[in-house]
């Protein structure tokens, strides 16, 4: 995408200010010794960043998609170098807890949104099981007409949690775990619960996953809506 400047961009003045603070923000840097500029620029990259989405007018979601791109694609196609941690692909890493916590927020969020927009009420609510021996995981999505008084946890690096997602699962799919792991997702609907389960590799639990998995749900949830109108 390339710099608009002047009165080609959509509102120059806006574009103007965002070139000034940019402008001022590299002077900061380069009047730092040179020893200093690195970790200058690293302290306020995040500063850099915003300024950039906000140039180009990114919704909330969209610098989202935009930072993971760079954060876990980027390494992934080009490792910063040879040595081992580098190597071994960031998308292909187990996810940290707080990527599993984003995952289930964005999901939420997307699906009530959906909901907000469709006209539907009820509450919504996704958290994580995965194990700790075997790299699978699932999201639990619950469908209920008010809050419930006990709310489901989430169930963290816990073995046990294996035979439950296989046992639900077992109408879809006949298989390992290890068979498990070369299938991106299988969706389960049962009453007022969607289970997803999904191998426990970072690029299925980015928030990009998220959005696209909470489309997939939508469907779901419309043929929950026919027959309980939970929503």
């Amino acid at each position: 995408m390339a710099i608009l400047a002047g009165r080609k961009h959509p509102q120059p003045k806006k574009a103007q200010a965002i070139l000034k603070k940019v402008d001022r923000l590299f002077s900061a840097i380069e009047s730092a010794e040179p020893l200093n500029r690195p970790a200058k620029y690293a302290a306020r990259k995040p500063e850099f960043e915003e300024l950039v989405f906000d140039y180009f007018a990114l919704r909330p979601d969209e610098r989202v998609l935009v930072q993971e791109l760079a954060t876990y694609a980027g390494p992934s196609l080009q490792p910063g170098s040879l040595s081992y941690e580098m190597l071994v692909k960031s998308m292909r890493r187990p996810p940290a807890r707080d990527q599993i916590d984003r995952y289930c927020q964005r999901l939420v969020q997307v699906l009530t949104e959906w909901r907000d927009a469709t006209g539907g009420k009820g509450e919504l609510s996704a958290v994580a099981w995965t194990a700790r021996s075997v790299p699978l995981g699932g999201v639990i999505v619950t469908i209920s007409e008010s809050k419930p008084r006990k709310a489901m946890v989430s169930r963290l690096e816990d073995d046990r949690v294996v035979a439950e997602l296989l046992s639900t699962v077992a109408t879809a799919i006949d298989g390992s775990p290890e068979q498990m792991l070369t299938v991106p997702d299988v969706i389960v609907v049962k009453d007022d619960r969607i289970t997803i389960v999904k191998p426990l590799v970072t690029r299925f639990w980015l928030e990009r996953a998220a959005i696209e998995d909470a489309s997939k749900l939508a469907a779901e949830i419309k043929a929950i809506r026919r027959t309980k109108r939970p929503l």
